[in-house]
């Protein structure tokens, strides 16, 4: 099985939208919270590499996930980032 990058790719996602906008001080323990997790920082990094929801089993599916967080979540912020959008198109 191949380790699910993709909640922890949100994870620092998170943290990247609140220091672009910011929020330096809100806190790793902060995002946990708003990830919807009711533990510390430690439980939260054992859940992800002890839970088989945080994994995928093939390469394919890693990359589907990434594109999907690339087109939903990351590419309709992208103008609050930058004022000239980039010329390449995220992939």
């Amino acid at each position: 099985m191949l380790m699910c990058f993709i909640v922890i790719s949100l994870f620092f996602h998170q943290l990247s939208e609140n220091l672009a906008f910011g929020y330096a001080s809100y806190g790793l323990f902060q995002i946990v919270k708003d990830l919807g997790y009711d533990m510390t920082l430690n439980q939260f990094m054992e859940v992800l590499r002890n839970d088989s929801k945080h994994y995928y089993d093939s390469k394919d599916e890693v990359l589907l996930g990434f594109k999907e967080i690339v087109e939903k979540r990351i590419a309709p912020k992208i103008s609050k980032l930058f004022t000239t959008p980039p010329l390449q198109a995220l992939e």
